[in-house]
């Protein structure tokens, strides 16, 4: 595990304990600070990671000159509204698909060489084990995003799941710390945050503390030691993009309460976003496994 990853894995479960911590001793926010809260913080903090497609697009696909860059940009659009069209359509099957690759897509983040038993455990924690003693609260938060019929055919089949997951979690960090400590601090910092701290207040922390922030140090090793800078200039654009689509979607959906257009506006777009962004990414991540195995 290099340098700074080390120092960002630390850095988040530093964070996801102290977050633990004062879930257990001080009393919640109200539901609505939770939300507006945490939406800022992923909008701020945690999309801007997905912006760095084009990067990787370009370092790594060889897209280049104006008939390419439309070809993925028009490409990303339409997966993006297929995404969008399939919530619309099928609220149900969106919510379920969306836990399932999302999952999958957080079982990269952690550092190579870690198996890939561990990582299910690693992609998983966030989005079951909430239900463990949040269940009431995931349900109220899947109602807003999918609807009440949709969440209350997932979670009950969640929280069953999530009274075996923290051991499954447990058991992989004690076996994969015998390579790595580090990696075992991850593990179980996670697990505890997910279980006591509030369900959007955990996955805010998780989304931009640990897959944002180690998606882009990963990005930047990839483009050749290449500045910070330069990187994230080159997000600069689609960052734009993604900031008026939400701003046009907020004014244009003023029939819901502001928390369910929030709700609804984020992790949409995040499930519309992730897409893309996984077709782009996964390949790359599967090479570099493959790599460190041989």
């Amino acid at each position: 595990m290099n340098r700074a990853i080390t120092v960002q894995g630390a850095l988040f479960s530093g964070a996801a304990i102290c977050l633990t911590l004062l879930s257990l001793s001080l009393p919640r926010l109200s539901p609505s600070a939770e939300l507006l809260g945490a939406a800022f913080l992923i909008v701020l903090l945690g999309v801007p990671h997905g912006a760095l497609d084009p990067v990787i697009a370009k370092q790594e696909y060889h897209v280049r000159g104006q008939r390419k860059w439309f070809l993925f940009t028009v490409g990303y659009l339409v997966l993006m509204l297929a995404v969008i069209l399939l919530w619309t359509q099928w609220p149900f099957v969106f919510l379920a698909g969306f836990l399932i690759i999302t999952a999958f897509h957080f079982s990269g983040d952690p550092a190579d060489g870690v198996s890939p038993i561990s990582r299910v455990a690693f992609g998983g924690a966030i989005v079951i084990l909430p239900c463990l003693l949040h269940a009431s609260d995931v349900t109220r938060l899947f109602g807003m995003l999918a609807g009440d019929s949709a969440a209350a055919r997932l979670v009950p089949a969640l929280h069953t799941i999530s009274f075996g997951w923290f051991p499954f979690l447990a058991l992989c960090a004690l076996f994969e710390g015998r390579r790595s400590r580090m990696v075992t601090l991850e593990f179980l910092a996670l697990g505890a945050m997910a279980i006591f701290a509030s369900p959007l207040v955990g996955f805010m922390l998780f989304f931009c503390g640990m897959h944002g922030a180690r998606h882009i140090l990963r990005t930047v090793q990839r483009s050749g030691g290449a500045a910070l800078g330069a990187v994230l200039n080159a997000a600069i654009v689609p960052m734009l993009i993604v900031a008026s689509v939400v701003a046009l979607l907020l004014i244009t959906t003023r029939e819901q309460t502001l928390e369910i257009r929030v709700m609804r506006l984020i992790f949409v777009g995040l499930a519309s976003l992730t897409v893309p962004h996984m077709l782009l990414v996964e390949p790359l991540r599967f090479r570099d496994c493959q790599k460190h195995h041989q």
